[in-house]
């Protein structure tokens, strides 16, 4: 009995019903003659360009499980940075009408205010400015009250306003 011609340790010889040997991984049938030797010449080259069915990941497939993972992970920083902008948006917004709240309640409190214009800044919030219009309505004998709050860096972005009616002070 011969053995199989390829240089695999793992391939297992089998017996043919021809008389030769048979390899189980290139099923080439061995006998005698110059034919037999150039077709084992043939595989023996073919071997090192056809990928074998080893164990392993190839390229291909590592840089397509890279951008996969690259991508999650943008979309994860992403949404990450996103809601950390929202969180302080939101912050900024509680804050602003708390401080509105307070500064309109100081006001109400007093029950009445005189018309015109006011404005300072908050002695517990330094970044945080406030302006009050008092507008006289002579149908109603009220003023229209507009409370404005803001941060002093960005005003348009970050103010807010409140209205409501007061009483007029009688000079």
């Amino acid at each position: 009995m011969r053995m199989c011609h390829c240089e695999e340790p793992k391939a297992i010889p089998r017996l043919s019903l021809r008389g030769g040997t048979e390899c189980r991984r290139s099923n080439l049938k061995t006998g005698s003659g110059q034919a037999a030797q150039s077709q084992l010449t043939f595989l023996r080259l073919l071997r090192h360009f056809v990928p074998r069915n080893d164990k392993g990941f190839l390229l291909f497939e590592v840089m397509i499980s890279i951008v996969i993972i690259a991508t999650g992970l943008l979309y994860v920083a992403r949404s990450y940075s996103s809601s950390k902008d929202s969180l302080q948006r939101s912050t900024g917004i509680v804050k602003t009408s708390l401080l509105l709240e307070k500064k309109m309640f100081e006001f109400e409190e007093k029950g009445e205010i005189e018309e015109g214009e006011k404005s300072g800044d908050f002695e517990e919030d330094e970044e945080y400015s406030w302006e009050i219009t008092a507008e006289f309505k002579e149908d109603l004998n009220l003023n229209l009250v507009t409370l404005e709050v803001f941060q002093k860096k960005d005003r348009d972005k970050t103010g807010y306003a409140i209205s409501t009616y007061l009483k007029s002070k009688e000079e």
